[in-house]
């Protein structure tokens, strides 16, 4: 079976150019100007305290050149030709590096730990170069104190008596000692109530002794 040949209107139809929708060309027109502006920007140079700018200008360019393919791509999608270049032929190559900047100025000194005290708070006093401190909580542990003071208390009170011992045993008996001498005198009283006397007898012999009594009533 063979095909039905086209009409002589659907030949000058197919013939026809297609045309890109105006609001799809006015969208490339516009991102096709905006690289363009950033790109002369980069190229004019700019000195290191404008890097950040630079950094920015060069994300924002990569977001449009993304863009400007995505629309391509659907141009291309819905059976139309894209008007507007690649991104890549629109951006151009990168200029030449910008001359290096100054150098920055010197920062500040930094801060350091002077001395670290426990208190007698139990807290840390921390102090700084630079004239500040500040307290940290602790507990901290402070250096050991002084030996303290000797002090003698008063004697104590004497206990009580303990119970007595038993008996010691016998001692040895001691020696004989020298013989006596007769008593100088004794006094006695008689079963009648009389009070005698009696002293010795002068001349006294210890061998014989005599004695003289007298009563006293």
């Amino acid at each position: 079976m063979t095909g039905q040949a086209p009409t002589p209107d659907e030949l000058i139809e197919a013939e026809k150019p297609h045309r890109v929708p105006l609001r799809i060309q006015a969208a490339l027109v516009l991102v096709i100007t905006l690289l363009m502006i950033i790109a002369v920007v980069i190229g004019a140079g700019v000195n290191f305290s404008q890097s950040r700018v630079i950094g920015q200008q060069q994300s924002l360019i990569a977001d449009l050149s993304h863009n400007l393919d995505a629309t391509r791509d659907q141009v291309k999608a819905s059976g139309e030709t894209p008007v507007s270049p690649p991104a890549s032929v629109v951006a151009g190559a990168a200029g030449d590096p910008g001359k290096a900047g100054t150098n920055g100025i010197d920062g500040r000194d930094g801060t350091s730990v002077i001395s670290v005290i426990c208190q007698a708070s139990g807290s840390w006093l921390i102090t700084y170069s630079n004239g500040s401190s500040q307290q940290a909580t602790g507990p901290c542990i402070g250096a050991n104190g002084a030996d303290g003071q000797t002090i003698t208390g008063p004697p104590g009170k004497d206990g009580t008596n303990g119970s007595n011992g038993a008996n010691g045993a016998d001692g040895r008996d001691g020696t004989d000692g020298a013989p006596g001498e007769p008593p100088f005198s004794w006094t006695w009283v008689s079963t009648s109530g009389l009070s005698r006397t009696c002293n010795r007898t002068e001349p006294f012999d210890k061998t014989a002794p005599t004695y003289t009594c007298t009563t006293t009533p």
